[in-house]
């Protein structure tokens, strides 16, 4: 069976409804992964697995499970700390009790028009669609009022669920005393939900202490291209591909969260590094986790400024700028296996 999911225009959205349905598909058929791939107008949804009514009770433990947890305090960040439960119980209650119905309006082979319910639409959190949200997504306390992006229920509920699954969201103190919030999400090219959930648990605790979102960003792209090197050479038939890391910024403003900082690194040179099954190209990722790590210590923040830049920009500039600072900093130490010889150099030179 094949599914669709339209675009809207709005990237993350776009992307965490696709992820979203992905899961419905694989807790519903009892773990069969169906793939995502990008279509340029839609995110096509292909299933091997005949879908039940509801989910089976056997796999309900777990499908609950998604709806466990503090990323979900991340997806109602802008919203007030009072109604963040009461949200997560309505995406599962709508996913849960219209789990057919949902599942079955996304199926390719029918008329695709604009869905008619009888239910109100939904405003959609900013942290699943930056580009769209100014500020509290809740009434303030002065007559400042601002109109609200609204979201079909379904659409809105898959994109929380989704958004739960695939986003990141560090958190970093400021230098106004205050915590913000680095999100990155992976755009998906073309992925098996079984790896998407494969890649998000052994990425779940890489993080460090970063001087940037774009420092951050870069980071974990570097660390996802790993992953799926590591996954695509010893497990899978084809490798998982992701074109993107859109990254963008949560800070708190007086009563709003607002964002700002927005970004995309693209992930076309890193997979074509990551999957070159030269040993030399593992040892390239390796070298630049490494320059991240020593990067986020005190004292090395050029280090991680000039990674940070060649990873997302990679030109003869940056890569300039990189090697000096690199060269500059082996004095400090670096071990042998951190540090670049000829065939690695001619990998790097291959990436800009």
């Amino acid at each position: 069976m094949r599914y669709i999911v339209l675009k809207r225009g709005l990237e993350i959205f776009d992307a965490t409804r696709a992820y979203g349905l992905a899961a419905c598909l694989y807790f519903g058929s009892g773990y069969v992964a169906p793939l995502i791939s990008d279509t340029g107008t839609a995110y096509l949804l292909e299933h091997d697995a005949k879908m039940p009514e509801r989910i089976q009770d056997k796999f309900l433990r777990e499908w609950e499970g998604l709806f466990a947890g503090r990323q979900w305090d991340d997806i109602f960040r802008t919203y007030k700390q009072g109604p963040r439960k009461a949200q997560v119980d309505k995406v599962k209650d709508i996913l849960t009790g219209q789990f057919s119905e949902v599942i079955e309006s996304f199926v390719l082979d029918q008329h695709h028009t604009t869905r008619q319910t009888k239910e109100k639409p939904e405003t959609l959190p900013g942290p699943l669609e930056p580009t769209a949200f100014k500020g509290l997504r809740t009434q303030t306390r002065g007559n400042y009022t601002e109109s609200q992006v609204k979201v079909d229920v379904s659409d809105w509920a898959l994109s929380c669920l989704g958004g739960s699954i695939i986003g990141r969201y560090i958190p970093q103190p400021s230098a106004a005393g205050k915590w913000e919030y680095y999100a990155t999400y992976w755009l998906p090219e073309r992925v098996t939900f079984d790896g998407v959930l494969h890649l998000r648990e052994i990425l779940k605790d890489a993080r460090l202490s970063y001087i940037g979102i774009e420092n951050a960003a870069a980071h974990q792209a570097v660390i996802l291209a790993k992953a799926i090197r590591r996954r695509a050479l010893t497990e899978l038939k084809h490798a998982d591909r992701f074109s993107d890391v859109v990254f963008f910024t949560l800070f708190q403003s007086g009563q709003q969260i607002k964002p700002s900082s927005a970004g995309r690194v693209s992930l076309s040179h890193l997979l074509k590094l990551a999957l070159n099954p030269k040993p030399e190209a593992e040892n390239v990722l390796n070298i630049w986790e490494y320059l991240f790590r020593r990067g986020s210590v005190q004292g090395a923040e050029d280090l991680a400024v000039a990674i940070t830049e060649f990873v997302m920009r990679p030109n003869l500039d940056t890569f300039e700028r990189h090697i000096k600072e690199f060269i500059r900093y082996l004095g400090k130490g670096v071990k042998g296996e951190f540090q670049y010889d000829e065939k690695t150099l001619r990998e790097v030179m291959a990436y800009v």
